[in-house]
Order: structure tokens, then sequence, then C-alpha cells
């Protein structure tokens, strides 16, 4: 074994099948042939990809993990995201002695197939740890499935209007600016059929389900309970239609004991009174695109009318592993819950 004798780069053996191997009876020879020269080295240890399914246009979030290997000195470090050897994204990092930071990092895949990735930093005395190569598999397009409630009184108040424009409407604007934007609206296929249309067929060739103001009866709940637990993902908008109970016996009570959709609260024709916008969690895929120092998206919104999420845990976290537990990802300034993530089989389903 070659090594430069750090306790940081071996703390990834732990617990390692190779251990087993090692006993009492195993010989190991330590040799210094190293200089006597304190060595600055700054290591990027990286992190492979999640297990996702990358699309050409979408975001796609990465980790990387950068270690300063200095006991008594800061570094300061410029970490490069690569994508088929052109640079996507740069990041200016400090690290503290002994520091280790792992930095998430959103990048946008701009060709389908096989994209070869690396991290990288500039070059030190040991640039052996300089570099960490991942890749990518992305495909070509997002097959969503965009379920729509009772016809309104008139097409303006329908949920598909809205739902459809915010996913499709970047296509129809020109210029640099915003091209980033319409490559990723170009990305996604949307397919619209009303709630009564839904069927098991449908769902089989989706990637992805929004269900707006969907009706909720014990039929359509076992749909959507077999799709995301075979893997599918599904988002719920509730809407006017939207009888909170329903959902909670026939879908939520499937996924866990823990998330309730609660009824909705507010008057959306009283604008002397609403909820601004109180924590987000930007570092979780779907929120990941509007991880921009420069922009807080979010500042201005206000709710006038909304579902509340009832969190049924003693002190709810905005991070939870835990299969069935829900991981809150926006809270209104009360703290209440409004967009959270909940496991179910290989799936998950997120209700707004």
């Amino acid at each position: 074994l070659l090594t430069d004798g750090l306790q940081s780069a071996w703390e990834g053996l732990a617990n390692h099948p190779v251990l087993q191997k090692l006993d009492a009876q195993t010989s190991v020879v330590v040799l210094n042939v190293g200089s006597g020269e304190t060595v600055e080295n700054v290591a990027i240890t990286g992190e492979p990809p999640q297990e996702e399914r990358v699309i050409q246009g979408l975001p796609v979030l990465l980790n990387a993990t950068v270690v300063n290997s200095s006991a008594d000195r800061p570094a300061e470090t410029v970490l490069s995201v690569l994508l088929d050897d052109e640079l996507a994204r740069q990041i200016n990092l400090t690290l503290q002695p002994k520091q280790r930071i792992t930095q998430s990092i959103s990048i946008i895949p701009n060709h389908s197939g096989m994209i070869r990735g690396q991290f990288q930093l500039p070059g030190d005395a040991f640039p052996e740890d300089d570099t960490f190569l991942f890749c990518l598999n992305a495909a070509e397009k997002l097959d969503v499935l965009l379920v729509t409630g009772p016809a309104g009184e008139s097409r303006a108040g329908s949920a598909e209007v809205y739902v459809k424009a915010a996913l499709t409407s970047p296509q129809n604007v020109t210029g640099a600016m915003n091209l980033e934007e319409s490559r990723l609206a170009a990305a996604i296929q949307v397919v619209t059929i009303p709630f009564d249309q839904l069927t098991e067929a449908l769902l089989n060739t989706s990637d992805a389900v929004i269900a707006a103001d969907v009706p909720m009866d014990a039929a359509r709940g076992i749909l959507l309970q077999r799709y995301v637990e075979s893997g599918g993902g599904l988002l719920i908008l509730p809407g006017v239609h939207t009888n909170p109970e329903d959902y909670n016996q026939n879908l939520l009570a499937a996924a866990t004991s823990q998330l309730r959709l609660a009824p909705p609260v507010g008057n959306e024709q009283d604008e002397s009174g609403f909820q601004p916008v109180g924590t987000i969690d930007l570092a979780h895929p779907v929120l990941s695109a509007f991880a921009e120092k420069e922009a807080d998206y979010f500042s201005t919104v206000k709710f006038y009318r909304y579902f509340p999420l009832a969190i049924n845990q003693e002190e709810p976290k905005e991070q939870v592993n835990t299969a069935g537990s829900p991981s809150v990802l926006m809270r209104l300034g009360d703290r209440t819950a409004i967009l959270a993530e909940v496991p179910l089989g290989e799936g998950k389903i997120l209700v707004s």
C-alpha cells in the first residue's frame, strides 16, 4: 500500500469487508519513504451521484466532499465541475485546518446518453487526489401525467391551466437569459387527463404524476399507491374539490401515520391577511433549481388560503430518512408545514 498516512484517507474503510481479512496474525510493515517536509494538500473525496433518474435539461444535485489535510493552516481552493471535459460550475471554498466540507452542486445535463463528469481542484503538492470521476446516464424526456379535477365554471378556474403553463411556458420565451429555463421545460413531456380517466396503463408509462385538485376515492387511492410503491413519483396539489379526509384515508394512510392533510385555512379574497414563506429546503432536488445565492425567489410569495400539513411527531424534522417518516421541505412564517415528502415503497409522495 502506498499512502500519505493521513487518517482522513483511511476513514472511508470503516466497516469495509476487507477489514475482516485482517487478524492478529497479519503482519504490517510500515516503511516511511516520504519527505520530512510538511505537504499542504487539499483533497477531493467526492461522493457518487445519488441513485435517481437523470434527465436531459433537468437539474441534478451532486455532492462533492473536499478535505483540508493541514493541521494548522487554512486553505482556499476552487471546486470545478466538468461534464464531458467542459466546465459546468465553479465554486470558491475556504477550509479551516482539518475541515471537511460537503458541497451540494446543481448541474443541468445538456444532452442525453452517457456523460463523463469530474470534480476537480487546482493541482497541489499531491495531485493524485485532486480529481474525482463519475458518470451520469441522462434520459431524453421526463413523462409527466397531469391528472386534473372536475371542470370549473370557467377554464380560468381549472388547475390544469396554471400547472401546465408553469411546466411549459418557458418554451415560448426567447432570449439568452431564458435558455436554461427553456431547456428545462423542453425536457418535460406533459400529458393531461381528467381524473375519471386515470388507469393503471397510463400510470405505467409515466415517470411522475401530478394530481391537481383530484377527488380521492378508494379505487383511485389504490392505483396511485401501487404506482408510487413501484418507484413512481406523485405530487399532490389540493384545490377547491379536495376533501382532506378522503386523501388521508385512501392514500396517505398507506404511506405514513405521521402526515395528514388538514382542512384549508385563510381567505383568498382578504388581501390584508396572509402568511409568507418561513423556511425552505433548497438543498432538496425538487427545489435545488432555486438555490442561487444572488436570488431569493420566495421572499415575496404570499399565501392567502392553503391546506396546512399536520405532522404527528413531537419535534418535526426538516430531514428524515426513516421509511414512512415525512421530510418537511417548506414552512410558513408561523412554522406551518405546507410542503412535505414521504417515502412509500420504492417511490415518493410530495404533498403541497
